[in-house]
């Protein structure tokens, strides 16, 4: 066995035909290439997609963290009213109604636009 047709025999080697030139066989990576290249079609790239995906995304964040906020007030205000009445402080004690309206108005408008915004654009669908 001469050493041409020993690297002949390996996959990916060009093949030498009896004349000395170099036939290519890219059959193989060109089927490769278009399953790849069908693969990537089918994710292509939608920007509406995108778009409305990134948007319910961040809505839903926004809903979350308002709910955590909420909770974590009434938490709050009850721990500290439970320290001020074990250390006899009565009278700096914290009432949830003086508390809500300064946080769902400051907190509950962003809410509330980033809300608009996401089913403004659901309705234009």
């Amino acid at each position: 066995m001469n050493l041409v047709n020993m690297f002949t025999a390996l996959p990916g080697v060009p093949m030498m035909n009896k004349q000395g030139s170099k036939d290519l066989d890219l059959s193989k990576k060109a089927e490769a290439s278009e399953e790849v290249f069908e693969r990537a079609e089918q994710r292509a790239y939608n920007p509406q997609e995108h778009k409305d995906k990134t948007r319910s995304e961040i809505a839903l964040y926004f809903v979350k963290a308002y709910i955590m906020l909420v909770i974590f007030i009434f938490v709050v205000v009850f721990a500290y009213n439970l320290v001020l009445i074990s250390i006899n402080k009565d009278n700096l004690i914290l009432e949830i109604k003086d508390i809500f309206p300064i946080v769902i108005g400051t907190v509950g408008t962003l809410l509330g636009f980033v809300l608009g915004y996401y089913f403004k654009s659901e309705e234009g669908r």
